[in-house]
């Protein structure tokens, strides 16, 4: 397995500290390694000029932000010390589907589709769509271009989004803006079923989380009202 890419790395006296990023404020318990697996780093070091009485053994602890290694029964526990924001509501359906998978670096076409809860009243005028680590939605990064998007009926019922500007707001996330509010219900009530397409370049790398997020967004950078997680498709390239 591989560590986070955002993960640092300093030597502090004769022990190598390894910081993993903090975590993501929408998914303060989404975790940064994977209980069972098994994580592979490479560091440098100079032979010792004598032998001493230091242990031959290497020693490698977990911790929080202090340097007090974290008890076993720790671990199994919610990190009660995050602040968590509000909760988004979940969305009453999100698939994200890909009838042909491309080798790793080729682009992917994928369908997305999604259907806000019964009743949603939230003003939503934007959409942030991620992917799991290596997978490029936006090869140019913030404010980069989207790679085919487009709105159109994928299954009969199926809405088609109203005009809209697709940016990066990562290499692995996209952000959908809406000039006017996104009607979420018909006359009904009943949530509308939205559909868009667009390409995706394959990971390089093995992913281990193989996830795709949808959230609705009161406005580009507000935190989401509605928002699901589902299966990606990575882990068939």
């Amino acid at each position: 397995g591989l560590l986070p890419t955002d993960t640092q790395c300093a030597l502090l006296g004769s022990d190598l500290q390894i910081t993993l990023p903090d975590p993501v404020p929408y998914a303060p318990y989404q975790p940064k390694l994977v209980a069972g697996g098994q994580y592979y780093f490479g560091v440098y070091c100079i032979n010792p000029e004598s032998f001493g009485d230091a242990s031959e053994n290497f020693v490698v602890a977990l911790s929080e932000k202090s340097a007090v290694p974290l008890a076993p029964a720790r671990l199994l526990g919610i990190q009660a010390h995050l602040m968590a924001p509000r909760l988004a509501q979940p969305l009453d359906f999100f698939e994200v589907t890909a009838p042909e998978v491309s080798a790793q670096g080729f682009l992917t076409t994928m369908a997305i589709r999604f259907r806000a809860p019964l009743g949603a009243i939230a003003e939503v005028r934007a959409i942030l769509l991620e992917g799991p680590t290596g997978l490029v939605l936006a090869p140019g990064g913030i404010g980069g271009s989207c790679i085919d998007f487009k709105s159109t009926v994928i299954q009969v019922g199926d809405a088609v989004l109203p005009e809209s500007i697709c940016a990066g707001a990562s290499a692995r996330s996209i952000l959908l803006g809406f000039p006017e509010k996104l009607p979420l219900t018909d006359a009904t009530g009943q949530g509308l079923n939205y559909a868009f397409e667009l390409s995706a370049r394959s990971p390089e790398q093995q992913v281990l989380l193989d996830f795709m997020m949808l959230a609705l967004l009161p406005s580009p950078t507000g935190a989401p009202v509605y928002a699901a997680t589902t299966a990606g498709w990575v882990s068939k390239v």
